[in-house]
């Protein structure tokens, strides 16, 4: 590697410390178009070479490193010491950040959502739940219109950079949508005790794959799949529901 700049390790620390992210660009993903490549490449998570005085630095390859630092860590690829459950911590400052802006903007449409239903804490509706691993157990977002129950299961698919990225993206919606069809089964044969805990009267059920980033799926899928897969944004710029 041809190396622009010589940083003692003082130096080095205050660079670093200038680049932490803070509470407000913590709930920001960074623009994909920015990114160069696959944001978790080799080069990209080692820009800094140490030798017996100095470290080696590239400035252009530093500054690519800094532009997939953000997203590398919101796809947990790194993560960051003593902000105790960092997981808990990504969904909610990155992951879920959005859900209560779409249950506002629902809300400006005449329309009452509501977020995280834990179904197994819920008496009435709890065994259908016990012990089934092929079934979503947590409802992120659900509302009624027209008679109607709308379940969507948000999801954080990251970015894909590659064929192979593009693959697993594809199997892993597959089998959400597995889970989703088994979850509508149940509550369509049980749709009165799912009437009472929702505290809602609805006669059919609809699930959609509501996700945190664009992805590439929704140019390969079917427009007409039962359970369609949209982003975030549609919501937010009030193209859905």
């Amino acid at each position: 590697m041809k190396c622009g700049k010589y940083i003692e390790e003082n130096g080095i620390t205050n660079a670093i410390n200038d680049f932490v992210l803070n509470s407000n660009d913590f709930k920001k993903a960074v623009n994909p178009e920015n990114l160069i490549g696959d944001n978790n490449r080799r080069l990209l998570r080692s820009p800094i070479i140490e030798t017996e005085s100095y470290y080696l630095l590239s400035p252009a390859t530093w500054m690519s490193a800094c532009k997939t630092l953000k997203l590398r860590i919101l796809n947990r690829d790194i993560k960051i010491k003593n902000v105790g459950n960092f997981n808990e911590l990504v969904k909610a400052k990155y992951d879920e950040y959005y859900l209560k802006k779409i249950q506002s903007t629902l809300a400006s449409n005449g329309i009452r959502a509501n977020t995280h239903f834990d179904m197994s804490k819920h008496k009435e509706i709890k065994d259908y739940f016990e012990s089934k691993k092929k079934v979503p157990h947590e409802i992120d977002l659900y509302y009624m219109k027209n008679d109607t129950l709308y379940i969507w299961d948000l999801k954080n698919y990251k970015l894909q950079h590659s064929f192979k990225e593009i693959r697993k993206l594809d199997n892993n919606i597959r089998e959400e949508k597995r889970k989703l069809y088994n979850l509508g089964n149940i509550i369509e044969e049980n749709i009165g005790d799912f009437n009472k805990e929702f505290q809602i009267r609805f006669t059919r059920v609809k699930m959609g794959i509501l996700t945190v980033d664009l992805t590439t799926y929704n140019y390969f899928s079917e427009k007409d799949s039962e359970i369609p897969v949209r982003y975030k944004g549609d919501f937010l710029n009030k193209a859905v529901f």
